[in-house]
């Protein structure tokens, strides 16, 4: 978004609105039987970009915007081995520290588990309300998961297999997942519906006060799934 679109040595043009495209799904249909080819590839994006940068060819403001929308969506986060350092910046957004005091922060979670390279293909849709306030204030957390692999993909089968089954060769784009979901410090779970009425089931666990709910996934091409939490 700073530095405008960059050109590797090959020609191709990289910009802001195919990088992750580009880099996440393209990469591995393209290099399929090449993960060395892949590995350079992203690497001429990399350096491609940062040449940019450390000419000053960017703008700065442009620069600051971005970095801050990325730290606003918590996908800047920094770890240190010096526990000083880590201690320093452990309350702050770009720790990516789970809350343990009283807040009304949820998270979800979610584990690959099929061994494959599906997530590019996992959207995300996520809507949290209060429902009544007071003394005990009702809160509703809402959860969607839609796999937007096509059902006649003729994506690399070590994209979409599926090792967790067994079976390398793919199963029409099927995600396997685990998803968890904390609520806040000492927040109670009243009522957890799945739309998949075949599968209701979950379970549930507690780090440091914060209760957990966890599902096991399965999702087939183009399917979706919604997690409906109250409390």
């Amino acid at each position: 978004s700073a530095t405008g679109p960059i050109k590797l040595t090959s020609g191709e043009i990289i910009d802001s609105k195919n990088v992750v495209e580009k880099t996440l799904s393209t990469a591995y249909s393209r290099f399929e039987n090449e993960n060395n080819l892949r590995k350079e590839y992203l690497v001429g994006i990399f350096k491609a970009t940062y040449q940019k940068l450390q000419s000053g060819e960017f703008s700065k403001i442009s620069a600051i915007k971005a970095v801050a929308k990325s730290l606003h969506e918590n996908r800047i986060l920094v770890g240190f081995n010096d526990n000083v350092l880590e201690r320093k910046i452990i309350n702050s957004r770009i720790s990516g520290n789970l809350n343990f005091s009283k807040s009304n922060e949820f998270r979800s979670v979610v584990i690959n588990t099929s061994g494959n390279k599906l997530d590019y293909y996992l959207d995300r849709r996520i809507k949290i309300e209060t429902t009544s306030c007071g003394k005990h204030t009702g809160i509703e957390m809402s959860l969607t998961l839609t796999n937007t692999v096509p059902k006649s993909s003729k994506l690399p089968s070590y994209v979409q297999g599926r090792l967790d089954l067994r079976k390398v060769e793919g199963v029409a784009g099927g995600h396997g997942l685990t998803l968890l979901i904390y609520g806040p410090k000492n927040f109670e779970f009243t009522s957890i519906l799945r739309s998949q009425s075949e599968d209701s089931s979950v379970e549930f666990a507690e780090e440091l006060g914060r209760p957990i709910a966890l599902f096991r996934v399965d999702l087939a091409a183009r399917e979706s799934e919604t997690f409906l939490i109250k409390g």
